[in-house]
């Protein structure tokens, strides 16, 4: 699915216009579409009540045209609360037709027994209630008007069998970036006239939005081949939708080897961490990699790596246990000389020692000229956070989204450590998720990886996918060493770094999602979630 900020539906408009389709026509159809939609959410029934919330704008309009189709031609009840008078209106003429007049109520908010009582009244006998308030370009908090009737909303909740269907937006979302005012418009669906708006699938926005519907409002076809509807990284917003993601899964020839599906580094693990490296190994190996190594600076704690690993031991006699060290550098890179993948930083620590081989580990992994992707996780970002990526050289140039170019670094942060690496608050990379992963990406020249609720990725072009999924059994600790080991083994089989990223936060929710329809939402081991990869990986190849 692709997504739009409010601006990229602009100029969508505009080249509709110059295309021939100007904006009152867009409009119409707009208003029909919704009509049919709302029409089809309620069984095709006749004779049902909709309340209307009618803002100034052109989603105010885009309800009213589609309420005019619903009572001329379904027999709907209307009841129309407005922002202010449209008594000008082309779009409210319709009200005065002698055949629908009996089917029509409106409203002004500024009339004494419209808030609350009159409203209230309405939300507890609708069917359905309309959001047409506040359209793509509001931002920040709801006022006057808009917001008292968003008040009364928010203390009426849906009934049982009630819709309640936000335009484009739900009212006091920010159509970017999904901040989400605390009384904002809680949707059951939101009808997107054309592409969905980025706001709706990420942060608290998704929470308000629900089902997001794309409807057709006659852009032209050419208009939106000029945007793009193949999934690609072409510096464009998408959500990633399985279908769609299910064509860069890297191919598994029956006539195969181990040597076929690559090799994968995992670098982590100390005294206190263990576990960590031997998580990422198993999401390496559930998601198909030939042949995973975990090279581990601990020294055995009773920690089992899987049997299908190799180990290569780090700790000695001459250095700290636990400690990853300049002395081992050595073994690491003659080991990454095999590896088509490599994660760096599960459980590694943070002691200085470490910090400063980290550092060093990457500057000279990153002048190979051979293809490997590098995903640099938990403390490798936090050794490097401290510099700032961008003033940085650790690369050998930006990463590409084609494979073989040479080394590329994914960078996986959560939202703490993607506030530490940036120099920003946990807050502010909560609230644009989508904009600071892009920002960052394209600065540091790394494929990113924000996890989240959903998660992001972000390519050095620009490209921004939106994760298809929030999922609370995945918020469990270990979770990120699995992801960040099958974005690794994605690589070392064949796919591209954008495309191993891509597909990897794909599995790896799609796999939280099969766990949680046989167990629910909460219980669930990162050391199980592995094993629910490969059945992931079923559930994409049916697409293929």
């Amino acid at each position: 699915m692709r997504l739009v900020t409010s601006r990229a539906m602009r100029a969508l408009e505009a080249a509709s216009g110059r295309a021939g389709v100007p904006p009152g026509q867009l409009l119409e159809h707009a208003g029909l579409a919704i009509a049919r939609s709302a029409q089809r959410l309620t069984g095709g029934a006749r004779g049902r009540t909709v309340l209307a919330l009618i803002g100034k704008g052109n989603n105010g309009a885009d309800a009213l045209v589609a309420c005019n189709h619903l009572a001329r031609s379904c027999g709907w009840g209307v009841r129309l609360c407005l922002t202010q008078s449209r008594a000008v209106d082309p779009h409210l003429a319709w009200i005065n037709d002698p055949d629908l007049t009996a089917l029509v109520e409106v409203a002004l908010a500024d009339e004494p027994e419209t808030i609350p009582n009159r409203l209230a009244e309405w939300l507890g006998a609708s069917d359905m209630v309309l959001d047409g308030l506040l359209g793509i370009g509001a931002s920040g908090l709801a006022r006057g008007a808009v917001r008292a009737i968003l008040e009364v909303c928010d203390s009426f909740r849906a009934q049982p069998g009630q819709f309640r269907v936000a335009i484009d937006v739900p009212s006091g979302v920010d159509a970017d970036t999904g901040a989400a005012d605390p009384i904002a418009f809680q949707a059951t669906h939101t009808f997107a006239t054309g592409p969905a708006k980025v706001g709706t699938v990420i942060g608290d926005g998704a929470a308000k939005a629900g089902r997001v519907v794309e409807l057709d409002i006659g852009i032209p076809g050419g208009v939106l081949l000029e945007l793009g509807r193949t999934f690609a990284d072409d510096g464009g917003t998408w959500r990633a939708i399985p279908a769609r993601v299910a064509h860069l899964l890297p191919a598994r020839p029956d006539r195969s080897h181990k040597g076929t599906f690559g090799r994968v580094l995992i670098l982590g693990g100390t005294g206190r961490y263990p576990g960590a490296p031997v998580l990422a190994g198993l999401g390496a190996i559930e998601a198909g990699g030939g042949l995973v190594t975990i090279a581990n600076a601990g020294k055995s704690v009773g920690v089992v790596p899987p049997v299908e690993t190799v180990v290569l031991p780090l700790a000695d006699d001459e250095t700290p246990s636990g400690v990853l060290t300049a002395t081992h550098i050595a073994d690491v890179l003659a080991c990454v000389e095999r590896c088509r993948g490599m994660v760096i930083g599960p459980g590694l620590g943070t002691d200085q020692a470490t910090v400063t081989a980290v550092r060093d580990l990457l500057a000279r992994i990153g002048t190979h000229e051979r293809s490997l992707t590098v995903v640099v996780d938990a403390d490798a970002l936090n050794a490097i956070s401290p510099v700032a990526p961008d003033r940085w050289p650790i690369y050998s140039g930006p990463a590409s989204s084609e494979a073989g170019r040479g080394c590329s670094f994914v960078f996986t942060p959560h939202v703490a450590e993607m506030a530490r690496l940036t120099g920003l608050t946990v807050e502010t990379v909560v609230r644009d998720p989508v904009g600071i992963a892009r920002e960052s990406a394209v600065r540091w020249g790394v494929v990113v990886v924000l996890k989240g609720s959903p998660s992001v990725v972000a390519s050095p072009s620009g490209t921004v996918v939106v994760g298809a999924y929030a999922n609370a059994a995945l918020a469990t600790a270990g979770s990120g060493d699995v992801l960040a080991g099958v974005v690794a083994s994605l690589a070392a089989q064949g796919a591209s770094t954008w495309e191993s990223a891509v597909t990897g936060m794909t599995l790896h929710a799609l796999a939280g999602e099969a766990w949680r329809a046989q167990h629910g939402s909460a219980g669930l081991r990162s050391s199980d979630l592995s094993a629910w990869l490969p059945v992931a990986r079923r559930m994409l190849d049916r697409y293929l």
